[in-house]
């Protein structure tokens, strides 16, 4: 509990409170589609492909840590309603990009520190994260562990939990199902609840909060959500639900994220839910 609330600290300290505004998903549709650059999006409400992740080629590789990490994508499946785990998103990399910042900062360092991500997908943050020292427990649906596991094994070293890197990090891989809250039960308790681009259609965002409450809840642990702007509609709804549900919202400034992963594009939450 302790090494939770010196993160939310240090973090707290250096992002803007949003979950106070009683407009507050109105309020940041207005400061980030209608800011003074315009609509990052530029009204395309689908992912990026060409910013940080080439989603026409099957092997995709990310420098974090010391470690150059390889993540196969299967892109095809992105044409499968639904599918979505099977590539590496914008997120992810914004995302393991700031983490490593705040360590050689020292702001804030993963190394150590118990963390659970919702949403692993190919699995690039949670190795990410492993290769900065921390203890990973990277999840997803039933029918996405395959890939999952496949690119955590081949960045490592052992099996449950697997080695990534030379920082004492590791990944552990479990299903965490968000429309399933009979998986929502952790088996340990976490430091910090990790999740990227995960708000692109209503059921899927309003699952992803109630998820994200029930588990941070059981750990009692703040999370970290970084998000690619898709539409102004989704956008609104994701920042409305987290406010429904009694969580405090401070948003990333940009000078906050790595100067080489910084974009208007996608945006980075600290979340906490008082129990």
């Amino acid at each position: 509990r302790r090494a939770q609330m010196a993160l939310v600290q240090a973090l707290a300290g250096c992002c803007l409170l949003v979950s106070d505004d009683p407009d507050a998903g109105g309020n940041e549709i207005v400061s980030l589609f209608h800011g003074d650059d315009g609509d990052p999006t530029d009204g395309v409400a689908s992912q990026h492909a060409g910013l940080y992740v080439n989603h026409k080629v099957q092997q995709w590789q990310l420098d974090v840590g010391g470690e150059t990490l390889s993540f196969q994508q299967t892109p095809g499946d992105l044409r499968r309603a639904g599918v979505t785990g099977c590539v590496v998103w914008n997120g992810a990399v914004v995302l393991a990009a700031a983490l490593e910042k705040f360590q050689e900062e020292g702001l804030l360092d993963v190394a150590g520190l118990k963390v659970l991500e919702l949403g692993s997908g190919a699995g690039a943050l949670s190795c990410a994260m492993s290769a900065l020292g921390a203890e990973v427990t990277a999840t997803e649906q039933s029918e996405r562990l395959r890939l999952l596991a496949r690119n955590v094994e081949s960045n490592g070293a052992g099996s449950d939990p697997v080695t990534v890197g030379c920082r004492g990090g590791c990944v552990h891989i479990r299903e965490l199902d968000w429309f399933e809250p009979s998986t929502f039960e952790c088996p340990s308790r976490y430091d910090l609840i990790v999740a990227t681009d995960v708000v692109y259609n209503e059921p899927v965002t309003e699952q992803f909060v109630h998820a994200l409450k029930a588990v941070s809840l059981l750990s009692r642990a703040p999370c970290l959500v970084s998000v690619e702007l898709r539409t102004q509609e989704i956008h609104m709804l994701f920042v409305d639900k987290l406010v429904e549900s009694e969580a405090r919202v401070w948003r990333f400034p940009r000078d906050l994220h790595h100067p080489a992963f910084s974009t208007p594009r996608v945006v980075t939450y600290l979340v906490t839910f008082d129990s």
